[in-house]
C-alpha cells in the first residue's frame, strides 16, 4: 500500500514551469535562426544574380559563335574575333568589364570580371575566366572550323 501511494506522488512527467522553460527555449532558438536565414538571404540574392549575368554572357556568346562564320583567337588569348558577314564582333576585357566591339561600337556583356582568356583548340573555343569574387569560370563552344 505505501508503494502505491510513493508511485502516485511520483507522476514522472513535466511541470508547468518545466513547459514554461521549453517553450521559451524553443522561441529564443527559433528567432535565432530567423535572425540567421535573414542574414544569409542577401549573400545568396547577390551570388544568384551573378550567376545569372553570367549565364546571359554565354547565351550571348553561344548565339554570336553559332551565327559567325569565323572566330579567331587573338592577342595572345585576351580577346576574339568574330566575323559574320560583314559583322566584326570582338569580344575582350577592359578593366572589370568584358565587352562586345561591334563595327566600331562597344556594348558591356559583363560586369565583374578579373582574368578573361580564351584558348582555341581544332573546333573548340574554351573560355575561361576569374571574377572578382574568386569564382572560376570555364565554358567551350564548338566554332566553325578555321579558314
Amino acid at each position: 500500500m505505501h508503494r502505491l501511494l510513493k508511485m502516485g506522488r511520483n507522476q514522472g512527467g513535466f511541470t508547468f514551469l518545466e513547459a514554461i522553460f521549453q517553450l521559451f527555449a524553443l522561441l529564443l532558438l527559433s528567432k535565432l535562426f530567423l535572425l540567421m536565414m535573414l542574414s544569409l538571404s542577401p549573400l545568396y540574392q547577390k551570388h544568384a544574380v551573378q550567376e545569372m549575368r553570367w549565364e546571359m554572357l554565354i547565351a550571348d556568346l553561344q548565339t554570336f559563335i553559332v551565327q559567325a562564320d569565323e572566330v579567331l583567337v587573338r592577342n595572345r588569348g585576351t580577346e576574339i574575333l568574330i566575323t559574320n558577314g560583314y559583322n566584326r564582333r570582338i569580344v575582350s576585357k577592359s578593366n572589370e568589364t568584358i565587352r562586345m566591339q561591334l563595327n566600331g561600337g562597344n556594348e558591356i556583356l559583363f560586369i565583374g570580371a578579373e582574368t578573361l582568356n580564351f584558348k582555341r583548340s581544332h573546333q573548340y573555343l574554351t573560355l575561361y575566366a576569374e571574377l572578382i569574387d574568386g569564382t572560376k569560370e570555364e565554358r567551350t563552344f564548338i566554332v566553325p572550323p578555321e579558314k
